[in-house]
């Protein structure tokens, strides 16, 4: 009797024929697909805890920004020195470089995260990014 033949009449009786091949190669597909779906989501919420971190950081540096700017207003109104003022407006450029780079992190890191499940996803980063810092 045939394999195809035995495997006919099995199926007739109302019971499913799988070759162990088929069925490991299946198992083995799936759990796969689970660990890289793991690997994924453990990766992701790295990502999240870094975005969380630069975005407290670019928040920080924003509000600092804007205090240092109504500072270089009080200087101007009082007359301060130049000497003063110019080193205020030094450090004030040195934190707008640090802000940019924190930017330029946060983007970086949202591209990772995108691309996590849309390796396509470039594009659609910097209009997101966009939406996301304004």
């Amino acid at each position: 009797m045939s394999a195809h033949f035995q495997d006919e009449e099995i199926q007739n009786l109302g019971l499913s024929v799988y070759r162990q091949e088929t069925l490991e190669q299946g198992i083995l597909q799936q759990v796969d697909e689970a660990l890289e779906r793991q690997d994924k989501e453990l990766e992701e919420l790295k990502l999240d805890k870094e975005l969380n971190s630069i975005s407290e950081e670019i928040q920080k540096a924003e509000e600092q920004s804007s205090k240092d700017t109504s500072l270089l207003r009080v200087l101007l109104d009082s007359g301060a020195l130049r000497t003063q003022m110019a080193s205020i407006r030094k450090e004030q450029e040195t934190k707008k470089k640090n802000l940019s780079d924190l930017k330029a992190r946060q983007k970086s890191i949202l591209e990772r995260k995108y691309a996590l499940y849309d390796p396509d996803s470039h594009q659609v980063i910097d209009i997101v990014f966009l939406n996301f810092i304004n």
